[in-house]
């Protein structure tokens, strides 16, 4: 199975990310002890006992997951996520971290702007962080939000970048790049691509 490291960076009002941090660490925790039980679980016959048994043990994530929709195909109506296909409707959407090391990692830097939090994890390469990151910054009062898969780099070393709900933060950042922080365990070809983007 393919893996692949994604980071992700989310705004929040400043001096408000402090005492937020625990509690979106508990959220990921749980997420990512949801993925392993539906890994196991997913085979069930009974799609009914598989809904009930996974809000009584993941109560945060089902949360998350009731947020969720996803299309059958071309031209048909996107369908609830939650109480539907069990086995495979949740794949790509329980991608919370590679390692609960990875979660204990996540931190924050303070910024002209706000507090960002910052995070990375290697997770499976097909994993769709766009409603993750949306729900984060709903629920705890986010304001902006970006988020990179390594996999976005190009033969030609560009970047195709995947943002959500971001409106100009990448233009924000570029003005001011003392607002960038740090990503966390970031490859160096990613790195110096940032870096080069920010000087000019």
């Amino acid at each position: 199975m393919g893996e692949a490291t994604y980071y992700m960076r989310i705004r929040f009002p400043k001096g408000t990310l402090k005492k937020k941090l625990p509690e979106i660490q508990n959220f990921f925790k749980e997420g990512l002890k949801a993925g392993d039980w539906w890994q196991k679980n997913r085979g069930r016959e009974d799609g009914a006992s598989f809904w009930t048994d996974f809000e009584k043990e993941f109560p945060m994530v089902t949360e998350y997951v009731k947020t969720l929709e996803s299309s059958k195909g071309v031209n048909q109506r996107p369908q609830p996520v939650w109480g539907n296909d069990h086995n495979n409707g949740l794949a790509g959407n329980l991608d919370f971290a590679g390692y609960e090391s990875d979660i204990e990692q996540m931190g924050y830097e303070k910024t002209p702007h706000g507090d960002e939090l910052i995070y990375s994890s290697m997770v499976w390469h097909f994993a769709e962080w766009g409603p993750l990151i949306d729900f984060v910054q709903k629920k705890w009062g986010g304001s902006k939000s970006a988020w990179q898969s390594e996999e976005c780099m190009n033969e030609n070393g560009s970047c195709y970048p995947s943002l959500e709900n971001h409106e100009n933060i990448v233009e924000d950042l570029l003005k001011h790049p003392e607002s960038l922080p740090p990503l966390i365990g970031i490859n160096k070809d990613l790195d110096e691509l940032i870096s080069e983007t920010l000087k000019k």
